[in-house]
């Protein structure tokens, strides 16, 4: 169960990795459902799941903070990507709302460890 899991997470974590260079049409689903001019919700939700996700893959090899940065530093590198794409647009609100989602991870999580410390194995 373990193993399907750390593989659906590297595909969950290639799936945001292709979304964010991948060009924006006006038929895509995030187009059809942007909330906000930077589609702010779909940036926290993602990475509040990729982050949840990795984190409970590798919990056993990883730390929740240093999934933190990772996915931080991820967000960032890939936003500063877009800079150079020329389909794509560098947006401060996208970064805003992956931090969002990666502290909604770390609220849920240390609440989760410190209500229920045997469900969630952190080092």
């Amino acid at each position: 169960m373990k193993k399907t899991f750390k593989i659906l997470s590297i595909l969950y974590l290639l799936f945001i990795v292709y979304y964010s260079i991948k060009p924006i049409t006006s038929d895509s689903i995030i187009s059809q459902y942007k909330l906000t001019d930077s589609g702010m919700i779909f940036h926290l939700a993602g990475y509040l799941v990729l982050s949840s996700v990795l984190f409970l893959s590798f919990s056993d090899r990883i730390s929740i903070f240093r999934v933190f940065f990772l996915c931080l530093g991820l967000s960032v590198f890939l936003e500063l990507t877009q800079i150079f794409i020329e389909y794509r647009n560098f947006n401060y609100f996208d970064i805003i709302g992956n931090v969002i989602g990666l502290f909604s991870f770390l609220c849920i999580f240390t609440l989760l460890n410190k209500f229920y410390p045997t469900l969630i194995k952190n080092n």
